[in-house]
């Protein structure tokens, strides 16, 4: 077996492979979904939980509201950062949008990576609206 690398000759980074043996070009891992179906106004769903050492990159946002959303006023949706798994605060803004009733929104082939040490939460004043988030972690640099 002959081992080589491929350098970055103005970082020194190498290209990395991935667990399947795929040099990577492009997307780093296979993304892993998270739903959450909002019945509540005013809470912090969590979908994704900081890891030691890692950082989040969402690849997808799936949003859609479903009959229960008031009649002509559309529910408005907040997807954010926080410092915690319950924290209604927004530390950063991800995605923020206005859907009628009946109504979805699809977020694909995304690159959003989430800040060091933060939950991904999501929130919604009017109920019910229900979310996929889907994303992958890579190692911190």
């Amino acid at each position: 077996m002959i081992k080589s690398a491929i350098i970055d000759v103005f970082t020194g980074r190498a290209a990395r492979v991935s667990r399947f043996g795929e040099v990577v070009t492009g997307r780093y891992d296979y993304s892993d979904p998270q739903f959450q179906s909002m019945s509540s106004t005013g809470t912090a769903y969590n979908f994704f939980a900081p890891i030691s050492n890692k950082r989040l990159v969402i690849t997808d946002i799936l949003v859609d509201a479903d009959r229960n959303v008031s009649g002509a006023t559309p529910a408005t949706i907040d997807i954010y950062e926080s410092s915690g798994s319950t924290d209604t605060t927004i530390d950063k803004q991800i995605l923020k949008l206005e859907l009628l009733k009946n109504s979805f929104r699809d977020f694909t082939a995304l690159n959003l990576i989430v800040s060091t040490g933060k939950w991904v939460n999501a929130k919604t004043d009017d109920a019910t609206v229900n979310i996929t988030i889907a994303g992958y972690y890579v190692k911190e640099v």
